[in-house]
C-alpha cells in the first residue's frame, strides 16, 4: 500500500539499489550525489527533499500467537 502510494506520486523520484554519497546546499539541501550499486555509476540530483528508505520490519505482534513466524518475523 505504501509503495504505491510512492510510486504514483508525480514529485517523487525513487532511486533503487542505490546509496546516497554526498548532500549538497547552503541553507537548505539542494542536491545529492549517488551511487547506483548495481552499475557503480555515480549522478548528481538536484532536490529540495531527500527520504532514505533502507527497508521494512515486519510487524511480528500481529502475527505471532496465529501463525508460525521466522526469527525474523517473516510468516
Amino acid at each position: 500500500m505504501l509503495r504505491e502510494k510512492v510510486l504514483n506520486k508525480p514529485n517523487v523520484t525513487l532511486l533503487w539499489e542505490s546509496s546516497v554519497e554526498e548532500a549538497h546546499g547552503m541553507d537548505k539541501l539542494e542536491r545529492i550525489v549517488y551511487q547506483n550499486n548495481r552499475t557503480q555509476r555515480r549522478e548528481t540530483l538536484a532536490i529540495q527533499g531527500l527520504f532514505v528508505y533502507v527497508g521494512r520490519i515486519p510487524p511480528q505482534d500481529m502475527f505471532s500467537l496465529a501463525l508460525a513466524c521466522s526469527d525474523k518475523g517473516y510468516i
